[in-house]
């Protein structure tokens, strides 16, 4: 899982000291970028078999973490 902050104003918000989040969303490009060195491409080195994955491996995957 990743996660990266979505409003501009976040830390003052959570710690109360802003009543509203700021309404400026990272685009899906921006949120991929911060994602792709940290995340994403040591992932996909250690483990290459994603790229066989298909519909169904997705929903159980996505389905593993509701349990």
């Amino acid at each position: 899982m990743f996660g990266m902050p979505l409003a501009s104003n976040w830390r003052g918000f959570l710690l109360g000291q802003a009543g509203r989040l700021q309404d400026d969303l990272p685009s899906v490009a921006e949120i991929t970028e911060a994602a792709k060195e940290p995340w994403i491409l040591p992932r996909a080195t250690r483990m290459p078999g994603y790229v066989s994955w298909d519909d169904a491996d997705l929903e159980a995957m996505f389905a593993s973490f509701l349990e």
